[in-house]
């Protein structure tokens, strides 16, 4: 082969790569849009000010950001940071399945007239609502559809799980919202032991041979652990909960606040429960029986191990 017709091949070569790449990109593009036609909600995380999540007979839960985000309804209190932060990711990541029509006929046979759960998020200049009807035939997947909209399409099951958060599942479940390495001074009034320990140089001071690691563990204990439950929303009564005068009383002396947790077991229905609040808090908290093994009731309790 001549050099000319070297040339003439080379050309070719050109311009067969680059109508490969046009058409890779094109192809890429066209999947691009096809997946954006499947995105339920295009989130601003910026402009995010509320979302409500709403099931079928029960009250609404209004989440909204005003500085911070916090539940509104049906009750006023702390949102889980970082369920919150999940939830938004599922959001984001939300797609459709299948597109089955745009249609103005009975949503009934869909479950759309009266949807098992329905979904709004606000943001500053608009608000979209998501409604979840009934299971699919083929029991993977979910109608749905956008409020004032005519697509009804489906969702996968486990995305419609994710979804259908509960008030419990979304709120704070803990006692305090401090940090450790914030806390000064521990004030502790139980049955055996009423003392103060004071932070100094970088460790506890207050309890003869007190352990440094005990009270450290103490302290993410009562700051970490997770209620189970909510006996009630408003403790201005606390009959029959025994917290008016309470097995275990703890005050957080932080850098620029000072807050106090109360404890008390208390048997109810043949069972041991543990129960607790705190002045960061409205409600009493149901907390985990294992909890109650390390509170302290003595002295002895936050003393390093006596030496064989």
């Amino acid at each position: 082969m001549n050099g000319k017709g070297i040339w003439v091949l080379f050309l070719i070569l050109i311009i067969l790569a680059n109508l490969y790449y046009y058409e890779e990109k094109k192809q890429k593009q066209i999947q691009m849009e096809k997946e954006e036609e499947k995105t339920i909600f295009k989130i601003d995380p910026q402009s995010l000010v509320g979302l409500e999540l709403k099931s079928l007979n029960q009250k609404p839960i209004k989440i909204t950001k005003n500085g911070n985000w916090r539940i509104t309804s049906p009750v006023n209190t702390n949102v889980d940071s970082i369920e919150l932060e999940k939830y938004l990711s599922i959001l984001k990541n939300l797609r459709s399945m299948n597109v089955l029509s745009n249609t103005d006929s009975d949503l009934s046979q869909f479950g759309l007239d009266n949807p098992v759960f329905s979904l709004t998020v606000v943001s500053k200049n608009k608000a979209e609502t998501l409604l979840i009807g009934s299971e699919t035939p083929v029991r993977s997947e979910y109608y749905a559809m956008k409020l004032g909209e005519k697509k009804v399409f489906t969702l996968n099951d486990h995305d419609v799980k994710n979804l259908q958060k509960d008030l419990f599942m979304m709120r704070s479940k803990r006692l305090v919202e401090v940090s450790p390495e914030d806390v000064q001074e521990l004030f502790i009034k139980a049955n055996g032991l009423q003392c103060v320990l004071k932070k100094r140089n970088g460790g506890w001071e207050g309890i003869q041979d007190v352990d440094q690691l005990k009270v450290d563990a103490l302290l993410g204990r009562l700051i970490w652990t997770q209620a189970t439950g909510v006996i009630k929303e408003e403790k201005d009564d606390l009959k029959g909960l025994s917290l008016e005068n309470p097995q275990w009383n703890f005050v957080l002396k932080c850098k620029d606040k000072t807050v106090s947790i109360s404890f008390s077991s208390v048997k109810a229905d043949s069972e041991e429960l543990l129960y607790a609040t705190s002045d960061q808090i409205s409600h009493v908290f149901i907390m985990p029986n294992w909890l109650k093994n390390h509170l302290p009731n003595s002295p002895s309790d936050l003393r390093k191990p006596e030496s064989k």
